[in-house]
């Protein structure tokens, strides 16, 4: 907490990511976050759009706030952070139509 507010990815300076993606699609990230660290179910979880998981600052910024262990203070278990992940990577895989397009790196 910060305060007497709950923190969000946009609280974090050393995210710069978040400044590239536009206010709702920092809230599906943010929505993203508060379900998988409150353990929902990996097939419930909202996770974005085709369009948005193509973007590879969007992938650097899902594994920062979910995967990358410095950045969580209480990490989920490990067999429910693979079972995420795979999920994840599936819905990324999934979204990419042109490969020589749509796989880059920042």
């Amino acid at each position: 907490m910060i305060g007497n507010r709950q923190q969000t990815i946009t609280d974090y300076p050393h995210r710069m990511e978040i400044s590239s993606l536009s206010a709702s699609n920092a809230e599906l990230i943010e929505l993203l976050r508060k379900q998988y660290l409150q353990l929902l179910e990996p097939d419930l979880l909202a996770i974005p759009g085709p369009d948005m998981l193509r973007r590879p600052e969007v992938q650097h910024l899902l594994y920062e706030e979910m995967f990358h262990s410095e950045n969580l203070k209480f990490a989920p278990d490990s067999r429910y952070q693979l079972r995420v992940l795979k999920k994840v990577i599936s819905r990324i895989e999934s979204s990419i139509a042109d490969p020589d397009q749509d796989v880059g790196f920042p």
